[in-house]
């Protein structure tokens, strides 16, 4: 299911993506990547956001290297405004 779900994100369907990395994580709740993914595909901020924080609270009990990848997403909703490279 994830590996259909990375398929069409890069493909950019990633409304079709969103929806399978939703069914991912449905069967497994506890998939940390499949949120961050979720949250990559996410339509709205709100959802954006949701699935940040369960990615959050689901990477502890990921491998080393995904955490690695999990950490910079965490930062998204700590920021107040853009990084100094965006100005």
């Amino acid at each position: 299911m994830y590996d259909e779900g990375l398929a069409l994100a890069d493909n950019l369907h990633f409304v079709e993506a969103n929806e399978v990395f939703a069914k991912a994580v449905e069967a497994d709740p506890d998939f940390a990547m499949g949120y961050v993914r979720l949250a990559q595909t996410s339509q709205t901020a709100a959802a954006f956001f949701r699935s940040v924080r369960q990615a959050e609270y689901n990477a502890a009990n990921s491998s080393e290297g995904e955490q690695l990848y999990i950490r910079p997403w965490l930062q998204a909703p700590k920021m107040t405004r853009p990084p100094s490279w965006t100005r």
